[in-house]
C-alpha cells in the first residue's frame, strides 16, 4: 500500500457488528511514522466504528477504536521489521477496552485506554483494509499480508499458533529468524525441517541485521541443503 490512496474494499462484506466477539490479524510491515489503518469498518458515531490501526501519537503501536473510545498497545511497529499484529475482541466484552492486543504472538501491556461502550455498525459500510474511510490521512504505508477477520476471539495460543506459522525459525544460537512470504508449504528437511518453494512467488526474507550486513570487501560462506528437479536459474 503506497500510504495516499491504495486501498482494498471487501465488497459486500460490511463486518462484526454489536457486541459480537471477533478478531482482525495480519502481518504488517511499515517504517512510516504515521496513523494508518490496517482493517475497519462501520459509521464514525459512538460506538459503532470499528478500526484497527498503528497508532503514530502513542509510539507507533497497535490501536483499536470505536470513535472516542481506543485501547492502544506499546510495542513500535514503525521500524521497518515484519510484526504480526492481532485484535481480539473477547466473549462477554462490552467496551472498547476489553480488546485484548497481540504483537509477535505476545499479549500486548496496555499504553493507554479510554472507555467507550461497543455497538458496532455491519449494515452501512463495507469492511476496508487499507484505509480509513472517515479520514484522509491514515491510509496504510507499506506491505500488509495475511489479513483476517474472524467471527470469535482467537485464544491466546490460537493467536501463536498463527504467529508461528508466518515465521522460518533459525535453529542456531543466532536467531536470525525468517519471514515466510508466499504459500510455502512445510516438509521433511535432509535434518529436521525444511520449506517447499513453488519457483514464482514463495520465499523466506530474513530481517535486517547489521552483523550480516557485508559489503564487497568482506568475505563470507553461505550453505544450505536443497533438492529440486527443476531445470532453471
Amino acid at each position: 500500500f503506497d500510504g495516499s490512496s491504495s486501498y482494498l474494499r471487501v465488497s459486500g462484506y460490511k463486518g462484526i457488528g454489536g457486541t459480537d466477539t471477533r478478531t482482525v490479524e495480519a502481518w504488517i510491515k511499515t517504517s512510516s511514522a504515521t496513523d494508518q489503518v490496517i482493517a475497519g469498518w462501520g459509521t464514525d458515531t459512538a460506538g459503532t466504528k470499528w478500526h484497527v490501526r498503528v497508532d503514530s501519537a502513542n509510539g507507533n503501536v497497535l490501536r483499536t477504536e470505536n470513535n472516542t473510545g481506543y485501547i492502544y498497545g506499546t510495542t513500535n511497529l514503525a521500524d521497518g521489521k515484519w510484526h504480526h499484529v492481532a485484535s481480539v475482541f473477547p466473549t462477554g466484552g462490552n467496551n472498547i477496552t476489553d480488546v485484548l492486543h497481540y504483537v509477535d504472538g505476545a499479549l500486548e501491556t496496555v499504553g493507554g485506554s479510554n472507555a467507550q461502550a461497543v455497538n458496532t455498525d455491519n449494515a452501512t459500510n463495507d469492511v476496508e483494509i487499507g484505509r480509513n474511510r472517515f479520514s484522509s490521512n491514515q491510509y496504510f504505508n507499506g506491505l500488509l499480508d495475511e489479513a483476517a477477520i474472524y467471527d470469535t476471539d482467537l485464544t491466546a495460543a490460537q493467536v501463536l499458533a498463527h504467529f508461528m506459522r508466518g515465521i522460518a525459525n533459525d535453529g542456531t544460537a543466532n536467531n536470525y529468524d525468517g519471514k515466510i512470504v508466499g504459500p510455502i508449504q512445510a516438509s521433511s528437511g535432509k535434518y529436521g525441517q525444511a520449506v517447499t518453494l513453488d519457483g514464482t512467488d514463495d520465499y523466506v526474507e530474513v530481517l535486517h541485521n547489521a552483523s550480516i550486513d557485508f559489503d564487497n570487501t568482506e568475505s563470507f560462506t553461505l550453505e544450505a541443503w536443497a533438492k529440486t528437479s527443476a531445470a532453471s536459474s
